[in-house]
């Protein structure tokens, strides 16, 4: 059970790891193409 649980933090800390980068991203994208067709 101890070992399950600890895996499951180490995979929810790199899930939040991701998401995280994944909205950069995203942000990173919605910000920067208005103003190259502007």
């Amino acid at each position: 059970y101890r070992s399950l649980l600890n895996r499951f933090d180490t995979t929810t800390s790199s899930w939040k790891g991701f998401n995280y980068l994944a909205f950069m991203a995203i942000a990173l994208k919605k910000f920067y193409k208005p103003q190259k067709f502007r």
